[in-house]
């Protein structure tokens, strides 16, 4: 017959068995909990902004990704009307789950020499026309009075874009239209937004000096509004506008030779140059965009920005229901946030 230690010592090595199985089980489920990757502030304020259910559809997500990429990166919307946009979309599709976008050296040094290889083929090396041009014009641009010009009218036009409601006055004033323009480079750029400051000049005075601007004191006793009233009324200003269009607009209009021939010829008989001899309009401007560059130095504040300025931007068009900035504007974004390099 057995004795009670020798009934108790097998029960107890069961026992120890048990716990260091329960011990390994524990230390490898550890081993295999996977840690999130931490969300950017950026997604999280979007997230918070835009809160589709979790039972929502693939076309829901898919679209909310897209958008959360372009809000990200702060690209322009127009960037979706390119036919390339939606060959991209299809060509992920075909890949199905788990595709992994190529990285951003792999886009720069693989990628780009393969893709303008595809569309220009072999390209002879001579000295463009259109760059020749657009190099006078930035030479233009280093001049003292002509760039002391550019900085006050980029004054005027970075105070009308960050303020959503004084972007509404002006559009009434000018009629729905945008006072800059975006065009081909940087240099005409600014030519193209003089020109379009100086037609727009004496609405623009009207503007700043009616009852609807002057008398609403959240904006108008602005230091900013200050030094744009000041702007708007020196002659010396404006005399120098008219000496920058006068100089730049020979130059633009050989460009616009230049692309309008480049368009109905073709350039190195690739497809691009035949989409865009297809597609051209007589009533459109070859160097400009129809969309302006919301991230240019005519609207981006690169002093004392404001931590809602990007969204402001978008003035009317957002519906207070869904989203109010003024709201989010202590809750979301702090003081010294560097959120989307504002």
């Amino acid at each position: 017959m057995a004795t009670k230690d020798e009934i108790i010592e097998p029960s107890l090595k069961k026992s120890k068995l048990a716990e260091a199985k329960s011990s390994v089980t524990l230390s490898t489920a550890k081993s295999h909990v996977s840690v999130e990757p931490t969300s950017s502030p950026v997604v999280k304020v979007f997230n918070n902004i835009i809160q589709i259910p979790s039972s929502s559809n693939s076309q829901e997500n898919m679209e909310k990704s897209i958008a959360l990429f372009f809000f990200e990166n702060k690209l322009d919307f127009s960037v979706a009307r390119s036919s390339s946009y939606q060959q991209m979309i299809d060509a992920i599709a075909k890949c199905g789950p788990g595709f992994t976008g190529p990285s951003a050296e792999v886009l720069k040094t693989t990628w780009l020499s393969r893709v303008k290889s595809e569309n220009y083929g072999n390209i002879f090396v001579s000295p463009c026309a259109s760059q020749c041009v657009n190099q006078i014009l930035e030479e233009f641009l280093k001049v003292d009075w002509v760039s002391r010009c550019i900085i006050q009218a980029q004054t005027i036009s970075k105070f009308i874009y960050n303020n959503s409601s004084i972007l509404d006055i002006m559009k009434k004033y000018i009629g729905g239209q945008d006072l800059i323009r975006t065009g081909i480079t940087k240099s005409v750029s600014n030519f193209l937004s003089l020109q379009s400051m100086l037609k727009q000049r004496s609405r623009l005075k009207h503007m700043f000096n009616s009852p609807e601007y002057s008398t609403n004191c959240s904006y108008a006793n602005k230091s900013q509004s200050m030094s744009c009233i000041s702007i708007i009324e020196d002659n010396d200003f404006w005399q120098s506008v008219e000496e920058c269009v006068a100089i730049s607009e020979p130059f633009l209009k050989v460009l616009r030779e230049i692309n309008i021939f480049t368009r109905t010829h073709g350039m190195f008989k690739c497809n691009l140059a035949v989409e865009a001899r297809n597609t051209i309009a007589p009533e459109v401007d070859p160097i400009q965009f129809d969309d302006i560059d919301m991230t240019s130095e005519w609207v981006e504040e690169s002093e004392n920005p404001s931590s809602m300025q990007w969204l402001d931007r978008f003035g009317s068009a957002l519906d207070g229901n869904d989203l109010n900035t003024r709201q989010f504007s202590s809750s979301i974004f702090a003081t010294n946030d560097n959120l989307f390099g504002l």
